[in-house]
């Protein structure tokens, strides 16, 4: 055989082992990006602070998780007094969808606080795990009205109001509410408070009566929300971590993937105000139905 044909054989066996090579690199590339590879263990992190207004962040994450394969398990983290009623229900909801889809492993961790809304949130997750020291509970709803009839008039100012229809200013802070208007008012209220009731009942698993005893607008520490059903497990980041990774059937060290958090400076005054001094800072009727801890 000659020299060239050696050669030649040769520099084809070198082809052919580099495009073996290739294809191998390509299908493990392939797996990987699909979600299937078995190295993938990651548990991501959303955290929700502060009073929750607009969901749209939240919302994006938890999409962004949900759709990613590679994601085996999230974690909630709560370190909010709850907020409005829409917003925190969207965030509920979707977390229940995502479930249902992907059968991802949802666990969430409360920190300082996750009361009222933040425990709302939290009922969506397979286990809820806080601080013996956290503030929770507070199942509830409420509505506030400023009234500045008072003060208006003491100073000398009148308001006319023209209208077409019977309740179109109901909640204005110029005149106390009608016995008709606390009606319609108080029923609102009763129909969001019992969605809230019904989102303990189902992620919690309570019976009637140990729910009403419960659902009082009461805030409890941690430990005692374990004792009554609210929580699972008394612990703190870490410890709900390691339940995740243990629920989603991951070995070894999970990955933790998290978004860098977007600075929100109107939404932090906004946080660092009472109830009372955001009323002062809005005119008008106010009919945002908030699951919040005063």
């Amino acid at each position: 055989m000659s020299i060239d044909s050696r050669s030649k054989k040769f520099a084809y066996a070198v082809i052919a082992l580099l495009a073996a090579v290739i294809a191998s690199e390509l299908l493990i590339y392939s797996v990987i990006s699909s979600g299937t590879a078995p190295l993938k263990k990651k548990i991501a992190v959303i955290n929700i602070d502060g009073i929750i207004e607009d969901p749209q962040e939240t919302l994006e994450q938890l999409k962004k998780y949900g759709d990613d394969k590679s994601v085996r398990a999230v974690l909630i983290r709560l370190n909010t007094p709850g907020g409005a009623a829409a917003p925190v229900q969207e965030i509920y909801d979707e977390i229940l969808h995502i479930k249902k889809k992907t059968g991802k492993v949802f666990v969430a961790s409360m920190g300082g606080v996750a009361a009222s809304g933040g425990y709302y949130i939290a009922c969506a997750a397979d286990k809820i795990f806080a601080n013996p020291g956290t503030v929770t509970g507070s199942i509830g709803v409420v509505m506030q009205f400023l009234n500045t009839e008072a003060l208006v008039k003491k100073i000398g100012v009148g308001v006319e109001v023209i209208k077409k229809g019977e309740y179109k200013d109901i909640g204005s802070s110029n005149r106390k509410i009608t016995d008709s208007e606390r009606k319609i008012l108080d029923e609102l209220v009763t129909e969001v408070f019992s969605q809230f009731l019904g989102a303990v009942k189902t992620g919690r698993k309570l019976d009637d009566r140990d729910l009403d005893n419960l659902a009082d607008g009461r805030i409890l520490t941690g430990s005692q929300a374990k004792k009554a059903g609210l929580v699972d497990s008394t612990g703190g980041y870490l410890p709900a971590l390691r339940e995740a990774a243990r629920m989603a059937g991951i070995e070894g060290e999970p990955k933790v993937i998290k978004e860098k958090p977007s600075p929100r400076y109107f939404s932090m005054m906004l946080n660092a105000l009472t109830p009372l001094e955001k009323n002062l800072l809005s005119a008008g009727p106010k009919f945002k139905l908030s699951f919040i801890m005063e």
